[in-house]
């Protein structure tokens, strides 16, 4: 949250707009690899993910390692309260609002504000905490569910994680490469929210 809200602030604040530029015509080149091919573009087009990622990593990595230190240290030091004690419900009510606001807030600045420096720094900045805030309430739901057929199914999805990472990229690379469906970029956010229901509820139902 720092280093994201620090960059933000010592930077101008101005819209870029021959940056923007730029990133509709490279959008533009993905865009193509994806619907119509060729393959070596399509592979020349996922390398270059491939090195952003990387960059994003150098930010990612330290937040993720430091959440899976805490979680290992608040189970074995008996930290969560709600292991023996429920929390109040007002409390979880309160994480699970305040993470949705903290998240909105966040998309609005990242991706329909004025796009500038700063308005993209911070909304990064404010995903951290969102993401805390969110699962927080999400554990405390999942840990209290009774013993029964969810529990288990759910379960079964985490311990084969992995299998079900790779059964995701599979569907939708199917769904979205030229050598499937190629319908990359030509879906409304409500489709592509249904295909992640769809996946998911697939996953659930037979976990890989």
């Amino acid at each position: 949250v720092i280093l994201f809200g620090g960059c933000s602030l010592i930077s101008s604040g101005d819209t870029d707009r021959e940056f923007y530029a730029q990133v509709e015509k490279y959008a533009k080149i993905i865009e193509t690899a994806y619907q119509k091919g060729p393959l070596h573009s399509l592979i020349l087009v996922r390398l270059g993910e491939s090195a952003v990622m990387q960059f994003v990593m150098l930010f990612i990595a330290p937040f993720s390692l430091a959440l899976v230190l805490m979680g290992f240290d608040s189970v074995r030091s008996g930290w969560f309260p709600w292991q023996k004690n429920p929390w109040p419900p007002l409390l979880v009510g309160g994480l699970f609002v305040s993470g949705l606001i903290f998240c909105g807030v966040s998309a609005w600045l990242v991706t329909m504000s004025p796009a500038s420096s700063q308005s993209y720094g911070l909304g990064l900045g404010l995903s951290l905490p969102a993401s805390l805030l969110l699962a927080a309430a999400y554990l405390y739901g999942l840990l209290r569910l009774p013993e029964g057929p969810i529990q288990r199914t759910l379960a079964a999805v985490g311990r084969t994680a992995l299998s079900n990472y790779l059964l995701q990229s599979l569907c939708a690379a199917i769904i979205f490469h030229f050598w499937g469906f190629g319908q990359y970029g030509r879906l409304s956010p409500g489709q592509l929210l249904g295909i992640c229901l769809g996946i998911t509820a697939l996953q659930l139902a037979w976990p890989a």
